[in-house]
């Protein structure tokens, strides 16, 4: 690269990071975990102890991270960003929280207690018993009392700024359960101009039985129905583009898989192929580690009337099966997008896989590569940055925030994040910027066009991401991946790898970064961000030779006596005068290894030379 190169990527890649703290950091520097999971499940655990006299040593638990997704999209849509944030602090409500699950097996008893990650404090409480469990009778005058009692003693709330709403008496086989709900008298939040509409109004409520409090919340936002029904009419088109990206995708797995099965002795494939298959030995045990990392996940998820043992096989099986599909079409891609990029552009230069498999991972060309993953990843985010506060203001886009907080249910959010953004920059651009661009590039010999294309199909492969209206996830990620498409056609395969692996990270563990989090949390996110410069750091200190090596055929024992035996048949046809290139066809076409094809015709050239 020339000095102005690295000038000009220098200087988007600060405008870009520039224009992230301006329209997105609030949104980041919100979340608040103070508490973590262990403080969490300590805090429910003295809850049930100390008020339900339960000792909660005799159950399994679950921890894992809630976010209240359907709020969120309703102030996002119905009173904007800025203006939710202030919501959310006048009225103490927290979108994020601990929820900690006390079950057994075969029991449908269970406890669920959430804990507010910024103060620990609990925000809601429910006791799950059986529809037939015998509690002694109350009047609805009691009932009332002890919920009001309850509510005022657990969140001081001030019923003079509520009214009753809901009262419900619901007879079981052998007691009565008394629902108590009350609004808030000014909270009135309408989405819609339209007549009949509907609008969300602030909750707080209880249910009692037999002086027994079997659930409470502090703060619910009843969300109109109108709305969910609005929000699901929506979500048809991404539905319609996601199920035509997967017709698309099957259609590239059934083109790659058959130019493997045609080209497996294509000599690229045969020089690449051990990489690629420890590259995917490595994804595989990453992601089999990330699915430990969520761990809780399938804890929470654990239905009581299954044999505990049978589900958690199940779970393990399914998502080891998952995995290795995913390994094994990484390999698949990435063996076909190699061969054709060569057989396209005749060349292994140009940052390809190959490139680097025949010289060095650790050279200064390298490291320098990396660094310009890093430039990449900052004109990404300000990219994305600019486009949502372009179509918030233009095309009333709208989105939630809850991917903030996506991991930190993980035991290692940060561990969670890595996980992602390497699985992601690995299958995505190997599927969309190896395989598609140079198969586009391939059939249409236009580069432009190749770029275009493969930017298009990735773009809309995102449309089932929760981005009103939904055709503008897939714009806003067809503009990156023309960003990405571009880049990797001018500088190779490492920078696009490192910029998608550094963007999908930020954004991973933006929670960790910008919000008020645990020091451990804060020092292991920006851990991963630092993992690529490392990698940098070490190629630069070891500063291997970029020298590409010649492409030669790696000869097993049988292999090299067969090429002895084909290089005697070929002096005695040439002698004859037969033609070089009709032997190799012939040979070719009667069924001869191609490598020992290719080796003896070289050893023949360099016995004429």
């Amino acid at each position: 690269m020339t000095s102005r190169a690295w000038l000009i990527f220098i200087l988007a890649a600060i405008a870009g990071a520039m224009a992230w703290f301006h329209f997105e950091f609030p949104k980041a520097s919100y979340v608040h975990l103070s508490v973590d999971r262990a403080e969490a499940r300590v805090i429910a655990s003295a809850f049930l102890k100390e008020q339900e006299h339960i000792d909660p040593r005799v159950f399994k638990t679950a921890v894992t991270f809630g976010n209240e997704v359907e709020t969120d999209r309703y102030l996002q849509k119905a009173i904007g960003q800025k203006q939710e944030l202030a919501f959310l602090e006048r009225y103490r409500y927290e979108l994020f929280h601990w929820s900690v699950r006390f079950f057994r097996e075969g029991q449908k008893e269970e406890f669920w207690v959430t804990v507010d990650p910024r103060g620990g404090k609990v925000r809601s409480f429910l006791h799950s018993i059986d529809d037939t469990a015998k509690k002694p009778d109350m009047t609805l005058d009691d009932a009332r009392a002890l919920a009001q009692k309850t509510l005022a003693e657990q969140f001081g709330t001030d019923f003079s700024k509520y009214e009753l709403k809901d009262e419900e008496k619901t007879r079981r086989e052998q007691r009565v359960d008394y629902g108590f709900s009350w609004k808030h008298k000014e909270v009135d939040i309408p989405w819609s101009k339209e007549k009949d509409s509907g609008s969300a109004r602030l909750l707080t409520g209880i249910v009692v039985s037999g002086h027994e409090v079997l659930s409470f919340y502090q703060a619910d936002l009843d969300i109109p129905e109108k709305f969910s029904r609005s929000l699901d009419r929506d979500q048809e088109l991404g539905r319609n583009l996601s199920m035509f990206f997967s017709l698309v995708y099957l259609l590239l797995v059934i083109t790659a898989v058959h130019h493997v099965a045609v080209c497996r002795q294509h000599l690229v494939m045969h020089v690449t192929r051990l990489f690629f298959i420890r590259l995917a030995v490595v994804l595989w045990a990453l992601m089999m580690l990330g699915q430990w990392n969520m761990f809780e996940y399938i804890l929470n998820g654990f239905p009581t009337t299954q044999i505990f043992a049978s589900y958690l096989m199940r779970a393990v099986t399914g998502a080891g099966v998952n995995v290795l599909f995913a390994c094994v079409g990484l390999v698949i891609f990435a063996l076909a997008g190699e061969s054709f990029r060569f057989l396209a552009r005749k060349e292994a230069g140009a940052g390809s896989v190959l490139k680097y498999v025949q010289s060095s991972f650790f050279s200064t060309a390298v490291a320098s590569r990396i660094i310009l993953g890093y430039l990449v990843a900052c004109m990404m985010l300000g990219l994305q940055a600019l486009l949502f506060a372009f179509g918030q203001k233009y095309c009333d886009v709208w989105s939630g925030q809850m991917w903030l907080t996506q991991f930190s249910s993980a035991y290692w959010p940060a561990l969670a994040a890595l996980t992602l953004a390497f699985r992601a920059a690995l299958l995505e651009e190997t599927v969309f910027r190896v395989y598609t661009t140079s198969r586009v590039f391939a059939w249409t010999k236009n580069g432009l066009f190749a770029i275009f294309m493969s930017a298009v199909i990735w773009g809309f492969g995102h449309s089932g991401y929760m981005v009103f209206p939904m055709w503008f996830r897939g714009v806003e990620v067809t503009i990156l991946g023309l960003l990405l498409g571009v880049v990797y056609w001018r500088y190779g395969l490492i920078v696009v790898l490192v910029a998608h692996f550094l963007f999908d990270a930020f954004w991973g563990s933006a929670g960790c970064l910008w919000g008020s989090v645990k020091p451990l949390y804060f020092w292991s996110a920006w851990g991963v961000l630092v993992l690529p410069l490392l990698w940098a750091i070490t190629a630069w200190l070891i500063r291997d030779s970029d020298e590409e090596r010649p492409l030669e055929w790696r000869l097993g024992a049988a292999q090299k006596f067969h090429v002895i035996v084909l290089l005697s048949y070929m002096r005695t046809r040439i002698s004859q005068g037969d033609a070089l290139k009709d032997i190799q066809a012939a040979c070719l076409q009667n069924g001869w290894d191609p490598a020992v094809v290719d080796a003896a015709i070289r050893d023949y050239q360099a016995e004429q030379r």
